[in-house]
């Protein structure tokens, strides 16, 4: 993994202003009517400003109250009970890192066809990522998306999900929440989304006052 301290010269200049996730974090998930919370483990070593971003919508309070839309049975989409602007802060990259490399690439994806993998894959079952912002290059600011990926029935060429490598991916749902993964519903409700740990791992930019 990509060590903590290395982390604020991963982040081009471009991006100084956005909120970064130096390290690991694990949050819960509460949805309304499912008595487990889910707990899913956001990585910043790999997706650095992908997770900050997240982990500071979940500090303002974004998630409360939103709802969730299944498509397909095993997307689960998760949409800000309000709309939101674009990150005031500017706009958040697409952030994956291919594996074995040491930093993340921004604004492009990458082509599993030509045997380029991600450090953080799409195709694992539970695996939690950003949608789409106004095109493929960027995230949105606050949409995201839990994928339940079964290879038999889901897998592409060599096994792999057909959008491999094609969204910032930055953490995935722990294996001990899978079956409570599965108790929710569409149009369930998430009640709150709560930081348990890393949380200080979190580093919001200052602006310089004059």
């Amino acid at each position: 993994p990509l060590p903590c301290h290395h982390l604020h010269k991963a982040i081009p200049p471009a991006y100084s202003k956005l909120p970064k996730l130096q390290g690991r974090a694990t949050l819960n998930i509460k949805f309304q009517g499912v008595e487990t919370p889910i707990e899913i483990i956001v990585d910043g070593y790999s997706a650095p400003l992908t997770s900050g971003n997240f982990l500071d919508n979940v500090n303002n309070g974004v998630y409360k109250g939103s709802k969730i839309s299944i498509a397909d049975k095993t997307t689960m989409f998760v949409r800000p009970a309000q709309s939101q602007p674009d990150n005031d802060k500017g706009l958040l990259p697409l952030e994956v890192r291919l594996k074995d490399e040491f930093l993340p690439d921004y604004r492009q994806g990458l082509d599993v066809t030509n045997g380029d993998y991600p450090a953080l894959p799409l195709s694992i079952y539970g695996a939690v990522a950003m949608t789409h912002g106004s095109d493929d290059t960027l995230n949105a600011p606050a949409e995201f998306f839990i994928y339940k990926f079964d290879r038999a029935s889901m897998g592409g060429l060599g096994g792999l999900s057909f959008e491999e490598g094609q969204f910032s991916v930055f953490g995935y749902v722990s294996e001990s929440s899978h079956d409570a993964l599965e108790s929710v519903k569409d149009g369930g409700v998430i009640d709150s989304i709560s930081i348990v740990k890393g949380g200080e791992n979190l580093v919001i930019p200052t602006t310089p006052t004059s």
